[in-house]
């Protein structure tokens, strides 16, 4: 299956340097069982849509990108033209030059070159960088954020929906990838100390933020705007004592929030509301006209494309995202197999808000986590309303969970009853 054995050396030390500058603290166990499961699920899914799928998006990549090679690399000059200048043949006449799928196949066509067109090594590297992202904002988590460590560890590396869509020959390698980093490298650029580590992080947080507009446009603008106002949030907050509290803290990013939307809208950009309800009700046309009535999907009788309908219609897109299809649904086995996992997120929710409902009160939540609980929110109304269709949306939907559930699993009761198991054994 694999195109040859001499690709294994640079794999290998690949992963040496990964280990060596970000293994953490005792974490051998943890770092090796999770890039394991990255790289089978990476395989698994090109085995899947090959054999039982009938082919799907990745084995489309595959194709296009083997006739873009051909065709770019007769001379080298031919090759530079493609990666710089987009000019290429018929290769890549269904997609705009400016599009995510035309920019994934230029980093799919690197990958090939290195792997002798090689599908398979190519998806074992998607899935070492999606790993390495989810890895680095893991130990960011953990230096930070104590009460989220494990939360954080098994949304973002080993619920099995997540690890399964975020690996291999997809976009969504690079979106999960980019997307960690993003948040990584926040959390290193409000705890760095000094002007050079503050530029090294600020060039880091530009490359990341730069790569997830690339792969994922319309969830990286709102990641981008969020992450660079709770910034400069808390470097007023540092400056201003005024500022140091949590609620005031809110009430500027906030405030911050009004302002940019005021005047993205008065200076007529792309992202006024009249364009995302026009973009909503597009994709959300199409995606029905194409999904079969028999299957299970999210149907809204009355959304329409103005602001106020798509505010109306966002809760319930929001919470169908996260629990439909349901078990008893009449539907193919994969979309028994979305209904299981979601049986689970379901349980998940559920024990959180009975934990919330005990205590009177939600556990804290540092201004870090608040501000990616909103953009998984406004993330999953971009997701969710115009993708009706349950199989796609749960492919959709996976960067943006891995962020709900570690707020969920931190919010919920399974820590405490972790510290009363262990110091149980203990005593024992």
């Amino acid at each position: 299956m694999l195109s040859s054995w001499l690709h294994l050396p640079p794999l290998f030390f690949l992963v040496f340097l990964l280990w060596r500058f970000h293994q953490g603290k005792a974490h051998g166990f943890l770092f090796w069982a999770g890039l394991a499961v990255k790289v089978v699920a990476g395989l698994a899914l090109g085995y899947v849509y090959k054999e039982i799928l009938g082919g799907g998006d990745t084995w489309s990549y595959h194709e296009i990108t083997l006739n873009v090679l051909q065709e770019t690399t007769q001379s080298p000059h031919d090759y530079i033209r493609f990666i710089f200048q987009n000019q290429v043949g018929d290769s890549l006449e269904i997609f705009r030059e400016d599009s995510n799928s035309f920019f994934f196949v230029k980093l799919l066509s690197f990958l090939y070159l290195l792997t002798d067109n090689s599908y398979w090594w190519s998806s074992v590297y998607l899935s070492l960088f999606s790993f390495w992202g989810c890895w680095y904002l893991f130990l960011r988590i953990e230096e930070r954020f104590q009460d989220f460590r494990i939360p954080a560890f098994i949304a973002f590396l080993f619920f099995p929906s997540i690890v399964f869509w975020t690996s291999g020959v997809s976009k969504d390698s690079l979106v999960m990838g980019a997307m960690c980093f993003l948040f990584g490298f926040t959390v290193q650029l409000i705890n760095a100390q000094g002007v050079k580590e503050k530029l090294y992080y600020g060039l880091l947080f530009a490359l990341a933020s730069w790569l997830f507009w690339k792969v994922k446009f319309f969830l990286a603008v709102p990641a981008i705007v969020f992450l660079l106002a709770y910034l400069l949030v808390e470097f007023l907050a540092n400056r201003f004592e005024v500022l140091n509290s949590l609620l005031r803290k809110a009430m500027l990013w906030v405030g911050m929030m009004v302002l940019g939307a005021v005047g993205a809208y008065f200076l007529q950009s792309d992202f006024t509301p009249d364009d995302l309800g026009f973009h909503v009700m597009l994709n959300y046309s199409k995606i029905s006209a194409k999904t079969s009535p028999d299957l299970p999907q999210i149907v809204f009788p009355h959304l329409n494309a103005s602001f106020t309908s798509i505010l109306w219609h966002a809760p319930q897109a929001v919470v169908q995202m996260l629990v439909r299809p349901f078990i008893w649904e009449s539907a193919p086995l994969f979309y028994k197999l979305i209904a299981v996992e979601n049986l689970v997120i379901l349980f998940i929710i559920l024990m959180a808000l009975v934990e919330i409902i005990k205590n009177r009160k939600m556990k804290p939540l540092p201004a870090f986590w608040w501000v990616l609980l909103c953009f998984f929110l406004t993330g999953a109304v971009l997701v969710a309303l115009p993708t009706p269709n349950f199989g796609s949306l749960n492919r959709y939907r996976a960067p943006l969970l891995a962020i709900f559930l570690a707020i969920a699993l931190a919010q919920g009761p399974w820590q405490r009853w972790w510290h009363r198991l262990t110091k149980g054994s203990k005593s024992a």
